[in-house]
């Protein structure tokens, strides 16, 4: 290294959060969360518009969209309905947002994002190819009629592990609803 004397000299500017300098914003507020925040406008691009063709299903909370990010990733977007984001403030989405990410279960789908914008709320997570633990245990297809009595024994015993952790407690009755639970079922 040269010597301290001929070091060049270098000024480093302070990063500032925008809250701590900018004041009060109309925006909605960001969570302390490792989810992403995704425009309206680049999920409307992943889902094709919301098409009916990348529908997965939906539930009483709303409808969820398969979505294909540049990459190739594929994530599930929830959409909530108009009727629960119009009842929801954005602090209280903002903080339901931090709770849901929280949750590190392996059987519990992770949360990779959210969008609160133009009143719309949504919800990104990763996606699950296998479907619901709803479509797998009561749809009437070929995969449903592969589950032996042992794999489903072993995704109840997860599914119950899960609630016993008492890490999902404090949101149980969003979920008890909703039909967007995805599983894993362990080989072997």
């Amino acid at each position: 290294p040269p010597p301290l004397a001929l070091a060049e000299k270098v000024i480093v500017k302070p990063v500032v959060p925008n809250e701590v300098t900018a004041g009060p914003s109309a925006k909605t507020p960001k969570p302390s969360t490792f989810a992403r925040s995704f425009t309206i406008a680049a999920l409307q691009q992943y889902t094709n518009s919301f098409s009916q063709e990348n529908l997965l299903g939906g539930g009483m909370l709303g409808s969820v969209y398969r979505a294909e990010l540049p990459d190739g990733k594929l994530l599930a977007v929830k959409k909530l309905e108009k009727r629960v984001a119009s009842q929801q403030k954005d602090d209280e989405f903002i903080e339901l947002v931090e709770n849901i990410d929280r949750i590190q279960h392996v059987n519990v789908v992770r949360l990779m994002g959210y969008c609160a914008e133009h009143g719309q709320k949504l919800l990104i997570y990763e996606y699950c190819s296998n479907g619901s633990l709803q479509d797998a245990l009561h749809s009437d297809d070929e995969f449903k009629k592969l589950l032996s009595w042992n794999t489903r024994i072993r995704m109840a015993l997860g599914a119950a592990r899960a609630l016993e952790s008492g890490v999902i407690s404090y949101i149980i009755q969003m979920l008890e609803h909703d039909e967007e639970l995805c599983y894993e079922i362990e080989s072997g």
